[in-house]
């Protein structure tokens, strides 16, 4: 059984413009530079990195292959949501996509210029999340009124995402789902949450609505990820004891699945980095 404090960590991007992607990410959405060099840049909160953006010289564009749907950036209540659409509005809402009730949290949708999926979200305590009769979760997608929101801003100057700002969890484009299933829950021991026929899959470790998103809407059947490919590079699973990722690697191993400096990848190429947080 995964251990329930299991999370996610730093996502890694493949980006034609480093430059324009890193401006972006920093006045647009918020974060904030942790470490730079020509190449790449990290970027997230003093305490917590969120994205890597690394420069890939004449890659390959392929929107409908296996990678990133979105990666979702937790802020700690509503009132920070509203002032960070408030800063997003000021900048003339590039990339929206809309906005969701999904009854654990409130989100907001958007690509940045290069095409990959952000969430920026906030999850209500638990303690109000709908549930379904057995006691699960129950997750379902609604509108949301993004005016009501602005109108619960503070009006205080944005000064970016706030330090206590969170990774909620990776959203990905996979081919297959039964494939899906038998990875992310039969090896890597996620609970399966929510599932969509042959569609999607909704995985978490301690009860969480989902740490790992997974569909095939635009991705059904198409050929595996490669390495020369913009968008996702990697992202990172974040165990809570060296034991707990020594456990996972060893069954992974068992299973025949190659490690190499703490990457594995998944069945259609996703690179992951097991970690520990």
């Amino acid at each position: 059984m995964l251990n329930p404090k299991t999370t996610i960590g730093l996502t890694t991007l493949n980006v034609a413009d480093l430059a324009k992607l890193s401006d972006f990410y920093q006045r647009v959405i918020g974060l904030h530079v942790r470490e730079q060099s020509q190449t790449a840049v990290e970027l997230g909160t003093e305490t917590t990195p969120i994205l890597r953006l690394q420069h890939l010289a004449d890659g390959v564009s392929s929107p409908r292959s296996p990678g990133l749907f979105h990666f979702a950036i937790g802020l700690r209540d509503r009132t920070v949501l509203a002032n960070w659409l408030q800063n997003y509005v000021n900048h003339d809402a590039p990339g929206w996509q809309g906005a969701s009730d999904h009854g654990p949290s409130h989100a907001l949708y958007m690509t940045d210029p290069e095409g990959n999926g952000i969430e920026i979200m906030m999850d209500w305590p638990r303690a109000q999340w709908p549930r379904e009769a057995d006691g699960s979760s129950q997750i379902y997608t609604q509108g949301l009124d993004v005016q009501k929101l602005l109108s619960e801003r503070s009006g205080e100057k944005w000064r970016g995402i706030p330090q206590d700002s969170y990774v909620s969890h990776i959203h990905l484009q996979v081919s297959d789902i039964p494939q899906t299933d038998a990875f992310y829950v039969d090896t890597l021991e996620w609970d399966r949450i929510t599932e969509f026929g042959k569609k999607a899959l909704f995985v978490s470790a301690g009860g969480y609505h989902h740490h790992i998103g997974m569909n095939t809407w635009q991705s059904a059947r198409q050929p595996n990820r490669t390495d020369d490919m913009y968008g996702l590079a990697a992202f990172e699973i974040l165990y809570p004891t060296v034991a707990e990722k020594e456990r996972i690697a060893t069954k992974l191993t068992t299973q025949g699945i190659a490690i190499t400096d703490d990457t594995v990848r998944d069945p259609f190429n996703n690179k992951i980095r097991l970690a520990v947080g």
